[in-house]
């Protein structure tokens, strides 16, 4: 008799917790839609969308005995059933999985026809659940929206850009969202950094004075001023000891640190700080290909950064070469490779067909260790695959260590562009550019996220975001102003 009584004691204790347990008790419902919904429905992920050219989504739903799923407001029948939704683009619908603290809820917003396409495998790592970015149309320089995506790759925020020009996004101080917002290909004007709220509506628009503003970076401070960078031309420059007119004319590259009030509090010019000899390496080739009578692009300035030690770290496409900037005197600190100066660092721990020198490189950044990042391009180098590194500056020693490198087996050439960013957990998010991948790795270097675009599509920089520069619930709210249903 004790053995029955501990029996039916047993199965009663089973059935108890699958009559306590909501996820034993209940098969979860299932969504499906149409147009399909990117990705596909899960109770467990909060954020999706579709698209809606004809105006209606419809929404199929299975929902078991024993679970629960609101879809727009309304309670779904047990069972499968079929709602459709009216939406137009931009604009979303929510779904309520679950009930009392189970309850999760799901956001499905639709695309405009034509957003950018593209595929994803994997998520972003924890200490990046977001990502802000832009895609150019396909065969043009257009950028026309700019993007802030969550770790799975889905758009939660947008903006169709007034000129299509959206490089160089990034979350600025107070929660507003920057990029630059003015056409890349044939602008001839002051070409502004326009910052936005959320909700799509303009803060304002940081300028350069004088000259024209460039595309590449804007950098926000703490202080709530901003580095932007302006061509300004020059001419009667004696261009001989390149392979040039003896009155030729070239684009220079002049930092200007712009307060809120859109004066310029610092500047610096970087052709009065750089010999025409440093320029060789691309000197006959921008050359042969410049309109007589246009400036020569020789420098080619492509990212700023303060690296907290009353210095500033610049990037030179057009000199293959990284400098320290002084901010107090303007004199340059060190040199990272290109040709040689007095202010050059001596390299270690590259290989041979490295050794000193990158080519055509972007996005370098200075991490809280000192060490410099930087997207290594390899442009025109022949059999250099684009390149992730890493340098250990020691500048009282002269010394730049390599001290971390990697390649991404698929990706063979970058021309231009391009972005790596490393995060607080050892692993890199990479705008490979020119070649249609933004991908994220893990400190070891093996590939946990991959965003591949459609044909034509490809991205300058994609730049982590933090719940702390921005929430989720901001950005969302942010659009469904911008969208109201």
């Amino acid at each position: 008799m004790s053995h029955r009584r501990d029996a039916i004691v047993l199965g009663a204790f089973v059935l108890s917790l699958f009559a306590a347990s909501p996820a034993l008790a209940a098969s979860s419902p299932t969504v499906t839609a149409s147009p399909a919904l990117s990705p596909a429905f899960s109770t467990k992920i909060t954020d999706y969308t579709t698209t809606c050219a004809t105006g209606t989504v419809s929404v199929t739903s299975n929902v078991p005995s024993g679970a629960s799923l609101r879809i727009d407001g309304k309670t779904a029948a047990k069972g499968r059933t079929t709602r459709k939704l009216k939406l137009r683009a931009g604009q979303r619908f929510q779904m309520i999985s679950g009930s009392g603290k189970t309850a999760l809820t799901h956001s499905v917003r639709c695309l405009p026809a034509d957003f950018p396409k593209w595929t994803v495998t994997g998520t972003l790592p924890a200490d990046s659940p977001m990502m802000a970015f832009s895609v150019s149309a396909p065969s043009s320089f257009e950028f026309p929206y700019a993007i802030i995506s969550d770790a799975r790759g889905v758009p939660i925020w947008w903006l169709h850009t007034p000129k299509k020009s959206s490089m160089d996004v990034k979350i600025t101080p107070g929660g507003n969202i920057g990029f630059f917002g003015a056409l890349l290909a044939g602008d001839t004007g002051n070409g502004p950094f326009s910052i936005y709220s959320p909700a799509g509506v303009k803060v304002r628009d940081v300028k350069t004075v004088g000259g024209s503003g460039d595309a590449h970076e804007t950098l926000p401070t703490s202080r709530g001023t901003f580095y932007r960078t302006a061509g300004v031309r020059r001419d009667h420059i004696d261009l001989t000891s390149i392979g040039g007119s003896a009155d030729g004319s070239v684009w220079d590259d002049v930092i200007q640190e712009i307060a809120t009030d859109g004066s310029v509090i610092w500047s610096w010019s970087m052709f009065d700080h750089v010999s025409l000899s440093e320029t060789t390496n691309w000197a006959w080739l921008l050359i042969y290909v410049t309109q007589p009578g246009s400036p020569l692009d020789l420098l080619h300035m492509n990212s700023i950064e303060e690296d907290g030690q009353g210095g500033l770290v610049i990037s030179a496409r057009h000199l293959d070469a990284v400098y320290r900037i002084r901010k107090s005197d303007g004199a340059i600190s060190w040199k990272l490779g290109g040709t040689n100066t007095a202010q050059s660092l001596a390299v270690t721990g590259d290989s041979a067909n490295d050794a000193a020198r990158f080519s055509g490189q972007h996005d370098a950044r200075v991490q809280p260790d000192g060490s410099v990042t930087l997207y290594d391009n390899g442009s025109g180098v022949p059999g250099r695959a684009p390149r992730v590194v890493r340098w250990q500056i020691n500048a009282e020693a002269g010394t730049a260590a390599l001290v971390e490198e990697f390649r991404d087996p698929l990706i063979a050439g970058a021309l231009a562009g391009g972005s790596a960013r490393k995060l607080t957990n050892g692993g890199w998010l990479v705008a490979w550019c020119d070649r249609p991948y933004i991908r994220a790795y893990s400190a070891a270097h093996n590939m946990v996220f991959s965003m591949k675009f459609a044909v034509g599509g490809r991205s300058y920089r994609a730049v982590p975001v933090k719940t702390s520069d921005i929430s989720r619930g901001q950005l969302v709210s942010g659009m469904d102003k911008q969208f109201p249903r």
